[in-house]
């Protein structure tokens, strides 16, 4: 679902849980080599909170096989909770899974491609949990399309749906885009049509779903450029067309809401990645100063709040901090991982000093490491978990 260059795939809260396994402690470079056995993969923040979660690989007869940690001290200490049901695929060391979110202490929700992936009719399938990660069950999807995208906010679950069938060409195609929402029980979906949701190209043009309180916003990109907003729980629907080159996107750009005004916007520009932020709902967009960001450079971005974010710009390059409204980048360090061919898979700021990032410093999966810093990105140390 994305570049190199990966956004969150989860911009609303998750999951805080208790847990009776004893906790883990993080531990410097060069400790136990029990390091190998877990490779992690993607991390999960709770926004407002210093709850971060590590999924993760681990070696195992019958692969995947999955681990989820969970952190509510900056990374000092973890404790395994349960990680939702997938199915193996070859290509993906977390197998199936397109994406975990959670929204409140008890309630989460995890999107497996089981045959086929994320985009594919009837391939999908959505677990919850309301108990705190201890079980998963099976819940309904919404009908009419194939569920992706997912977002959730501490009360609603928000998703694209899409139809897709093999075109004439003998290419997938995908058509009837549209935003669907449902409480967290998921007893009934609500849907709501996505403007062009029938004229996007084959395959889709849309960015993810960012959603906050009562409000919730995707892009669509390559022909054109458009904001789509929804208020009222996904009963209003307004357009904005970006004044240029406010998110240009060859497909649709991935959007991070940190308030009901404040959104955080990575655009793909073809073989390279271009940075947002807007302070007044989507109606103007400053472009970030970066340096030239290639799309596929393994480096990552992350919004942490209304005024600060970090960017990475991968290998042996340095850590940003982004503040002053997207109008000031200044170097903080370097990630103790990076190397020439290492990418940086995952990146959680829990405040403006603490922060955990995924980093691969072979950029392969199964090297992969948790790094921790303490003070804002200077100095990075090695997690074992």
């Amino acid at each position: 679902m994305m570049s190199a260059t990966r956004l969150r795939t989860t911009t609303a809260a998750c999951l805080i849980v208790a847990s009776a396994a004893a906790p883990l402690s993080a531990t410097a470079s060069g400790a136990s080599a029990s390091n190998s056995v877990f490779s992690p993969q993607m991390m999960m923040r709770v926004e407002s909170s210093h709850v971060v979660y590590v999924l993760g690989s681990v070696g195992c007869s019958r692969a995947p096989c999955l681990r989820l940690l969970r952190t509510g001290n900056d990374g000092s200490t973890f404790a395994t909770v349960t990680p939702p049901p997938v199915t193996s695929d070859a290509g993906s060391p977390l197998g199936s899974l397109n994406q975990l979110v959670f929204a409140n202490d008890k309630v989460g929700f995890a999107l497996e491609g089981e045959g086929g992936g994320e985009g594919v009719a009837n391939g999908d399938v959505l677990y919850a949990t309301y108990n705190g990660a201890r079980t998963w069950k099976k819940v309904s999807e919404p009908p009419g399309g194939a569920l992706s995208r997912i977002a959730v906010t501490p009360n609603m679950l928000y998703g694209v749906t899409m139809h897709c069938a093999k075109q004439s060409n003998g290419n997938e195609g995908c058509t009837n885009y549209r935003l669907v929402h449902t409480s967290l029980s998921v007893n009934h979906w609500v849907s709501s049509a996505i403007p062009n949701g029938n004229a996007l190209p084959s395959g889709g043009y849309v960015g993810n779903v960012a959603a906050l309180g009562s409000k919730a916003w995707l892009t669509e990109g390559a022909k054109w450029s458009l904001l789509v907003s929804w208020r009222n729980y996904g009963m209003t629907l307004s357009t904005r067309t970006p004044v240029p080159p406010g998110l240009m996107s060859v497909a649709g750009c991935d959007l991070t809401a940190t308030s009901t005004t404040v959104l955080w916007a990575q655009c793909p520009t073809g073989m390279e990645i271009s940075f947002f932020f807007s302070d007044d709902a989507g109606a103007n967009w400053t472009l970030l100063p970066t340096k030239q960001f290639s799309g596929t450079g393994g480096g990552y971005f992350d919004p942490v709040s209304n005024s600060l974010a970090y960017l990475d710009y991968g290998g042996p390059r340095s850590l940003y901090r982004v503040t002053d409204a997207g109008h000031h980048m200044t170097e903080v360090g370097t990630l103790q991982c990076s190397k020439v061919d290492s990418s940086v898979n995952s990146m959680v700021f829990i405040s403006e000093r603490a922060g955990l990032a995924i980093c691969s410093p072979e950029g392969v999966g199964i090297s992969n490491r948790l790094e921790r810093t303490t003070d804002g990105g200077a100095k990075w140390s090695r997690v074992i978990t």
